[in-house]
């Protein structure tokens, strides 16, 4: 047997990565799968030498050759590859293996040694796959760069508590932190979208408290019931937490105990207990019936009398001008699309002047009322 010493040059400080190391550090990592070499267990030298061979020979009839289409074909064992680069071909083996179209295809932890943006090389890879071939490509993942995905994967975030396994579809950044973190500021308050999400910052900021209070977004409306009940099964406080709702959906009490009793399942004392927490912490905006939030602040605006400030008669210009915008959801974007500014702003500005109309003070009570007693219960301002 051959031995070739590698060192480090004088001039070199430090960690140093040193030529093929890494192919003896990963061998001796592969040793350790085997029982009896997993530790120094041998007498003689020579019985060590015959278990290493005996690893290694099973090791090499496990795997087999990959062939890699570059510019040539090239042949290359999994013994050259890296961890991560193996499971990268044994999951594309898998999904273009596929014996059907229309397969069902699970993997495990698919992020498992792999670098982000090899990860999201491959989602992009399997989407079109499954797209082409119309399969059904199911994963699990802790990686949270599979938020940036969402126009190709749909995410479920699957949260355990102490009770039972509750699934939020759709789910957000802020909401997957929050459920398995602690509270970070004083008030937490839970909405819909990014509109909604400009309401309660423009409520908080009249009331001198916006530095106290965080604001997550939890996507579609049925997910407040899920977030929610999910929080009181941890056993998590809900004191100084609000669940917004926009106002057009799960409207009456009936409807969100229906909803609540889809999340908090059971019987006895403690559930009921749980579920008129979960009630108690559910608030909406007023809307009239059969409206939505959009339609409503685009029909306030555009009722407005004309405007003294510049910025604020530009935009009720703009709502006169819009007289078709197709889909209701659409009208408040039509807005900002003509103010040409980014949409955080765009909202603001909205949101802004919407608050001085007459239907302001009635839409914005609920959350009003909530978040003033919460300043004045825990001294804030």
């Amino acid at each position: 047997m051959d031995f070739k010493c590698l060192y480090r040059t004088e001039e070199q400080k430090g960690f140093v990565v040193l030529p093929k190391r890494w192919l003896v550090e990963r061998t001796f990592g592969w040793f350790n799968w085997c029982r009896r070499l997993s530790k120094d267990y041998e007498i003689l030298p020579e019985t060590t030498e015959t278990f290493v061979y005996i690893a290694m020979i099973r090791l090499m009839r496990e795997t087999s050759c990959v062939i890699i289409n570059t510019y040539q074909k090239l042949f290359r064992h999994p013994l050259t590859m890296g961890a991560g680069e193996q499971r990268v071909f044994t999951i594309l083996d898998a999904v273009f293996r596929a014996p059907t179209n229309s397969s069902l295809i699970l993997i495990d932890e698919i992020d498992l040694l792999m670098h982000p943006q090899a990860l999201t090389r491959l989602i992009e890879v399997l989407y079109e796959r499954a797209k082409e071939k119309c399969h059904q490509v199911i994963f699990t993942s802790h990686n949270t760069e599979l938020f940036y995905l969402k126009d190709k994967v749909q995410l479920r975030h699957l949260h355990q508590t102490g009770i039972q396994t509750v699934c939020i579809p759709n789910t957000t950044p802020d909401i997957t932190r929050r459920m398995t973190g602690n509270q970070v500021k004083s008030i937490e308050v839970y909405v819909e979208d990014d509109l909604a999400q400009a309401i309660v910052s423009h409520i908080a900021n009249s009331l001198g408290i916006s530095r106290d209070v965080v604001i997550n977004k939890y996507g579609a409306a049925i997910n407040v019931f899920t977030v929610s009940g999910g929080l009181a099964l941890s056993k998590q406080s809900l004191n100084n937490a609000l669940f917004v709702l926009d106002g057009d959906e799960y409207v009456t009490v009936q409807d969100k105990n229906k909803q609540i009793e889809r999340v908090v399942t059971g019987h006895g004392s403690e559930i009921k207990s749980l579920r008129q927490l979960v009630l108690d912490s559910l608030s909406q905006f007023n809307l009239p019936q059969g409206m939505r939030p959009e339609q409503f602040i685009f029909k306030s605006i555009h009722n407005l009398a004309e405007q003294t400030d510049c910025e604020n008669e530009e935009i009720r210009n703009m709502a006169y001008d819009i007289i078709n915008a197709g889909d209701q959801h659409n009208l408040v974007n039509k807005l900002i699309e003509q103010l040409g500014c980014s949409k955080e702003i765009g909202l603001n500005r909205i949101i802004k002047l919407f608050s001085t109309s007459p239907q302001w003070s009635q839409f914005s009570e609920p959350i009003s009322i909530w978040l003033n007693n919460k300043k004045e219960e825990l001294y804030l301002g």
